[in-house]
């Protein structure tokens, strides 16, 4: 189910575009069937999150501030997800 999530999180930034981000349940939503809430699929989700970013190929923002999701317990809170931002 991870793998599915990480096509998930990376189909939807794409087409959310550059200027824009997502939200986990939008991925969690996409992955679900009729067996299985999107809730049930929150901790694939996240899981898919710690390792696109560990990979470079997702920004994690929490308020508009970047964060580390792979922190010890993860983010705080509501977060958002977007394509990674170009280093200035």
């Amino acid at each position: 189910m991870t793998a599915k999530a990480k096509d998930a999180i990376l189909r939807l930034i794409k087409e959310r575009g550059p200027a824009k981000s997502i939200c986990p349940s939008e991925a969690a939503r996409a992955v679900a069937t009729e067996a299985n809430d999107w809730r049930d699929c929150m901790p694939d989700v996240h899981e898919a999150v710690r390792t696109l970013h560990a990979q470079g190929l997702i920004t994690v923002t929490v308020r508009g501030e970047p964060i580390d999701p792979g922190r010890e317990g993860g983010p705080r809170g509501p977060y958002r997800i977007a394509q990674p931002r170009p280093v200035s």
